[in-house]
């Protein structure tokens, strides 16, 4: 892909089973030059509090280069979630990073200019994470499970 002059972008490792277990491993992806997606609903809490631990430790860490809605459908996954998002980002980071994720990288990847990559967020490590209560939202079909679990096991091995 990379030879072609496409731009790899890894969409919500926060939500994958074995990635979300050990974030550590997703590092070493973006060290790669992989770009980075997390979901609005993952950083709301709309697939579980792993999925949210895993996207707000990423926040804190700079890894994501910017915030998908993941809207397959406009009633289960609405891109009204972007705007619920963008509020957690900005309590977690600050508005540099809201620009960031939310307009300067997208026109970056529309431009086929460089991803501004983050870094890690000021936020005292000691300082608690504010929890919203959002619901929650159960996960897919096994089939489709194997499926990601096999792609990420090949994309980890390399």
């Amino acid at each position: 892909m990379r030879s072609a002059g496409y731009k790899p972008i890894l969409a919500h490792p926060e939500s994958h089973r074995e990635l979300s277990k050990q974030p550590e491993k997703i590092e070493p992806l973006r060290e790669q030059d992989l770009i980075i997606q997390i979901n609005a609903g993952s950083l709301l809490g709309r697939f579980g509090r792993r999925a949210q631990d895993t996207a707000e430790m990423m926040l804190e860490r700079g890894w994501p280069d910017f915030t998908g809605s993941d809207a397959h459908d406009l009633e289960k996954r609405p891109f009204s979630l972007l705007k619920e998002a963008r509020e957690r980002v900005l309590e977690l980071c600050g508005e540099a990073e809201v620009d960031r994720l939310f307009h300067r990288n997208p026109a970056c990847v529309i431009s086929d200019d460089q991803i501004l990559r983050g870094e890690e967020s000021p936020r005292s490590p000691a300082e608690p994470r504010r929890r919203n209560n959002s619901s929650r939202r159960g996960g897919s079909g096994k089939r489709r499970k194997k499926e990601k679990a096999g792609f990420f096991q090949r994309l980890l091995r390399r």
